[in-house]
């Protein structure tokens, strides 16, 4: 089965680090085979994945191994030393370098003439080693600093490549002094180190710049997304009151109606204008959906202690915003809703409260059109309205036109009630300010019947049942006289006999009638 790329350059990788090992021990036979072994994987993998960045990373540490044992052994292998590999990919090596038997009397005359490899004292190997392969890692760590994707890593990579230029150069100075006391003063790999660390100080100098800029820029970012964010949750939190309250449609008269039409309003005269502005201007910062502002706003570093995301308070000044829009619209349909329902049920209501529901409804409709002028159902239902109450109008008065008054009482009874009616403050004299209501008439329709008993079972008050007709002056216009059939009650006491003086009344029923008939 064919191994999947990411295996293949792991294997890559472990036969680059043996050839390295290879070089520093003069194997260089083994070394080539084995790189052209790592440059069979690479092929491989470039058929599939050939935009892999390892791919270039392992080719640019091979064209390092392959200079290196050039400049160690004086050939040129294509690797960039003796000529450059323009091709910009790993240097094609030959299978195996080629050995050519030598005859021990007439040694060839390229033998005779290849410089002379200068080998490092035995202590110096070891700190020198360690400077190239610090120096080399180096660059590899500078392309990964590049392909980074996250500051957290990036930081890691840059981390390292400030201790790897501070060790090499400690490594190099020891290799240096150590050569040095045993005579050796211009080892070529020296010189050739210390350029790597110096090319490699300079892009970490360079790097490490545009890093700390772009930090600076992020935190700043970062301070002014946190401010933006913040800003506008509280602008939300501010108003946050309003937009609960004008959601509220129970309601059974008008008054919380006229509230939260006056909270309204209010917002849309004095707040609205300024909510949109806000609205808007998030979004040309941020993005135009939830999903757009909590990417930008989470990759500028917001954060927040009670788990709102970026987005937060400009989706809930939005959707308050709607609901305030939207109020009006559902508080004239439930207005609609509950004038119908008093208009289906004006034939059930009591005579007394079915005119003064019809001036209800009026109310109700003429709330929902400020509300709501241009909705349709408010608009039809207004232009319907009057003539139900007419049709209802008629329909009552045939009902009243059908009530008949027995005939007024006369003797002394009568008398002591309709004086009763007349004095008192609830009816005949009632105090300035309320409805006035003028006693037309009592017929009296029953016996005395006993009221209450103590606890002997001995009557304690008895009481006379009555019909009362009362003129409202509010209802002269439309020829309405009201009747009240009561139970008139003399006071308790324990000698009650069943006559006047009246001292309070029971009322039951109630029911309009026509003036005219009240004789």
């Amino acid at each position: 089965m064919t191994e999947d790329p990411k295996t293949m350059l792991n294997n890559a990788n472990t036969q680059l680090r043996q050839c390295e090992r290879l070089m520093f021990s003069g194997k260089y036979d083994e070394l080539i085979a084995g790189i052209k072994d790592i440059q069979g994987i690479l092929d491989t993998v470039k058929q599939t994945e050939p935009a892999n960045p390892q791919i270039k990373t392992i080719e640019m540490k091979i064209e390092k191994i392959v200079k290196d044992v050039e400049r160690r052994t004086g050939k040129n292998l294509g690797g960039g030393t003796g000529t450059t590999n323009a091709t910009g990919s790993a240097p094609k090596l030959p299978d195996k370098p080629e050995v050519k038997p030598v005859s021990p009397s007439a040694p060839s005359s390229s033998a005779s003439s290849a410089p002379k490899e200068i080998k490092l004292p035995y202590n110096a190997r070891k700190p020198f080693q360690d400077a190239e392969r610090k120096a080399n890692s180096m660059h590899n760590d500078i392309e990964m600093f590049k392909s980074a994707d996250r500051d957290d890593i990036r930081e890691l990579y840059l981390k390292r490549l400030g201790q790897g230029i501070t060790e090499s150069r400690e490594n190099l100075k020891q290799a240096r002094e150590i050569a040095a006391n045993e005579g050796l003063t211009d080892y070529p790999g020296f010189t050739e180190v210390e350029e790597k660390i110096n090319s490699a100080e300079k892009e970490y100098l360079k790097l490490k710049e545009q890093y700390s800029q772009a930090g600076a820029a992020a935190a700043e970012a970062a301070g002014e997304v946190q401010t933006d964010c913040d800003a506008i949750r509280e602008e939300y939190n501010r108003l946050q009151d309003t937009f609960n309250k004008v959601g509220n449609t129970y309601f059974n008269d008008l008054e919380p109606v006229k509230k939260i039409l006056g909270i309204i309003e209010h917002f849309e005269q004095n707040e609205a204008p300024g909510v949109r502005a806000k609205i808007d201007a998030f979004a040309a910062k941020y993005g135009q959906t939830e999903e757009e502002i909590v990417r930008k706003t989470d990759s500028l570093g917001y954060t927040n202690n009670y788990g709102y995301n970026g987005a937060y308070g400009w989706k809930s000044l939005k959707e308050g915003l709607e609901k305030v829009a939207q109020a009006r619209q559902a508080l004239a349909g439930e207005l609609l809703n509950k004038l119908n329902a008093q208009v289906a049920n004006w034939p059930s209501m009591h005579d007394f409260a079915r005119r003064e529901n019809h001036n209800t409804t009026r109310e109700f409709m003429e709330m929902a059109k400020k509300l709501a002028p241009d909705n349709t159902n408010v608009t039809n239902a207004s232009a319907e309205l009057e003539q139900k109450i007419a049709d209802d109008l008629k329909a009552l008065f045939q009902k009243i036109d059908q009530k008949e008054w027995p005939g007024n009482s006369s003797g002394k009874e009568a008398k002591e009630a309709m004086k009763w009616f007349e004095e008192s403050e609830d009816w005949g004299k009632r105090p300035a300010g309320k409805e006035t209501r003028t006693p037309l008439g009592v017929a009296i329709h029953g016996e005395w019947s006993v009221q209450a008993r103590d606890i002997t079972g001995t009557p304690t008050m008895y009481g006379l049942p009555v019909f009362i007709a009362v003129q409202v002056d509010t209802e002269k216009s439309e020829n309405l006289t009201r009747v009240y059939d009561v139970t008139m009650r003399n006071l308790e006491s324990g000698n009650a006999k069943p006559e006047p003086p009246f001292h309070s009344i029971t009322v039951g029923n109630s029911w309009y009638i026509r003036p005219n008939k009240i004789k």
